[in-house]
This record gives structure tokens, sequence and C-alpha cells, in this order.
């Protein structure tokens, strides 16, 4: 699913809120709690939100035919979404003991993803005026999406996912304050890529015949300083290798994030304190080497030699002599002894997202004070 999508199914199963939750009504309205869920979910004024009918039953209430429409055609259809114990605000919104949304469809453009079971426990949907006015909030206390199936259209084949976990903390005054996530069991094999051949032949030529790839996600926020830390977004491939990063921003807020605000203002809020990105090799680089040395009719020290040689070649783009340097001789060290390598970023003071977009190529590692360090 694309990241738009995705952004676009937490807005309409969990919207923003941090204001107190009243008490429950006597008599629950299911064409109110709909009619919420609709409005959370057109808050951004970027998408259309229907339903078919809304019905209750005890504490639990039914809407059918949930559907929200992006202005680009993207959609998201949910046959039924099951609310209970639910709670109307006084602001506007409602609180949930569970949302239940099996049976899903997401489709953008030609791809489509589905999943078979998906729930939210202890869920707030808020107003459509607090979403737009960006109110910082815990969405949920958990998150479980089972049976993922990912259809792109420049794919052969279908990717399949286990299952998505996401736990929530929050403050008393319902702040989030951490979050995990955990996208495990990806699963394809290499026939998905017979559509591009040329990415196929790589693949076929480093011996790899499937891929098991599973994601681990966990950070928090600070509400003082209005800062996000992600102590780690690892993406591990067996039989490849991991590929971890670290980040902190400051002038990052959960409202901002949950709105997807990709404005320039946005991007000048948010800035960048620290960031790491790391490589941990597990059998893909001695790959890439043999498959390099039968090219050339060597040995892997012979691949080595000659990648070592290409260097100041293949990074002559950076335009930056200093750390060119750098980059070559971890890439070199790397080579004799691939375990990991990382690249890192440390500016003496917080940089916008929006100055590092507007900075040039060369003069970027400087702004970034960026290292590159191996095993």
């Amino acid at each position: 699913m694309g990241i738009k999508s995705r952004r676009v199914l937490l807005v309409v199963v969990l919207g923003l809120a941090t204001t107190p939750v009243s008490p429950a009504l006597a008599t629950l309205d299911a064409r109110a709690v709909a009619d919420s869920l609709a409005a959370a979910a057109a808050g951004t004024g970027r998408v259309k939100a229907t339903y078919d009918d809304a019905t209750v039953s005890g504490e639990t209430i039914t809407i059918s035919g949930f559907k929200v429409i992006r202005s680009d055609a993207n959609t998201i259809t949910i046959p039924s979404v099951i609310v209970t114990g639910a709670a109307m605000r006084t602001p506007g919104g409602f609180t949930a003991t569970s949302i239940a949304f099996d049976g899903g469809t997401a489709k953008r453009g030609e791809d489509i993803v589905t999943w078979k079971t998906a729930m939210v426990e202890d869920a707030v949907v808020p107003s459509a005026e607090e979403i737009k006015s960006e109110t910082d909030f815990r969405p949920f206390g958990k998150l479980v999406v089972s049976g993922l199936t990912i259809a792109e259209s420049n794919l052969a084949k279908p990717v399949a996912a286990e299952e998505i976990r996401v736990v929530m903390d929050n403050d008393v005054d319902g702040y989030p304050t951490a979050f995990a996530a955990q996208i495990t069991g990806i699963q394809f094999g290499v026939e998905v890529l017979a559509g591009r051949p040329q990415e196929k032949a790589i693949v076929d030529a480093l011996g790899y015949e499937s891929f098991n790839v599973n994601v681990n996600v966990a950070g928090a926020f600070d509400r003082q300083s209005e800062t996000m830390t992600l102590e780690t977004f690892a993406i591990n491939t067996a039989g490849v290798g991991t590929v971890t990063i670290t980040a902190r921003l400051s002038g990052m807020s959960p409202g901002k994030i949950a709105a997807t605000r990709l404005d320039a203002e946005a991007r000048s809020d948010a800035k960048l304190e620290s960031l790491q990105i790391r490589f941990d090799n597990a059998g893909v680089v001695e790959r890439a080497l043999d498959m390099h040395a039968a090219l050339i009719w060597g040995s892997r020290a012979d691949a080595v030699a000659q990648v070592n040689a290409a260097l100041p070649l293949v990074l002559h783009f950076i335009g930056n002599d200093a750390f060119q340097a750098k980059v070559a001789t971890a890439v070199q060290a790397f080579l004799a002894n691939p375990q990991s390598i990382s690249l890192s970023a440390r500016p003496t003071e917080p940089v916008s997202l929006e100055q590092i977009l507007k900075t040039n190529r060369a003069s970027l590692p400087d702004l970034l004070s960026a290292d590159v360090s191996t095993n």
C-alpha cells in the first residue's frame, strides 16, 4: 500500500483528538456515529466519505458500505465497520472500545491492497474541526491488521503480509508518548519480478528464489519540545541484511504527521537534529561480489579490487572531495570485512527539511556534518 493510502486509512478509522471524553449517551445514535466517522474521514478536505446504512444493537453499531474517495479516484472500501462501546464527545466525534473493519480494499490506480481482519482498540474519532486544526492525539491503544495482500501493477504476482500490529502509549491528557509497530511475514518469490526483467536478472544472478521481510518500528514524542525520536525503523530481509534508521526531529507533532502536511511551511517547521542509516550485511554482499567475480572470470578478491578502483569515479557525482574520501575509505573497509556500514548526520544545529531539500548536493554533507563509518 502506498504512503498516502495508509495515512488515509488511519484518518478514516481513527482520527485525531486529545480533548476529554463525555459520558456515553443513554441511547446510541447509529447515524450520529456513522456521520462522525464520515466527517472525520473527510476532515482534511482531500477526500469524500460515504456509507450506505447504520444500525445499532445493544452496544454495537454496524456501519455498512463505508467508502472513502479521493479526488484522484483512489478509494478505500470497507463492507462493514463494527463500532463497539461508542460514546459521543462534547466537541464532536466519539470514542469507542473497539472498531473493526474487516475485509477492506484500498485502490490506488491499478494497485490494490486487501486485508482479511482489522481492529483498533481504545479508539478516538474526532470532529472535522479538530482534524483541520491538527490536534495532537493518541488515535488508539492498539491496531492489528492481518491477512494483507498487496497487488501492484508493476509486479507479476501479489505480495502477502501476515500482520501489522501497532501499540501506542499516551499521557494523562491523551497526548501520544510512545509507539511501536511490527509488520511480520512479508513473503514473495522472485517470480513477482517477471514483468521487470532487469531487476529479475540481477536477483536471479544473486541466487535468491524468495524473500521473507519483517519490519520493526519504535519511537516516542516529547510534548514540551515538540520532538519526535525514531528509536528504530528496521527492515530485515532474511539472507540479505537489515537496514536500520534512527532519527530525531523537532517541530514534529502527532497532529502534523496525521494531517499529512507536506507543504513548504510544514517542511520548514520540521527540523532534523540527527539521523543514522545503518546496513548490517547478512549475505547479500558476498553474493554480489561472487556475481561480479563470475562476470570478470576472477575471484572474490579480484571483484573487491575492481570495485575499489572504480570508487573515485562512482563517487564523483557527490561533488564534495572531503566527503567522497570518507565514503571511499569506509566502503573499502566494509568490502574487506562486510559486516556493517553506517551513514550519519549530526548537524551543529537543527536543520529544516525545507533547507535540506534546497541545498545542493555538494554542500549537503557539510550542512549535515555527515559521516560514514563501518563495522
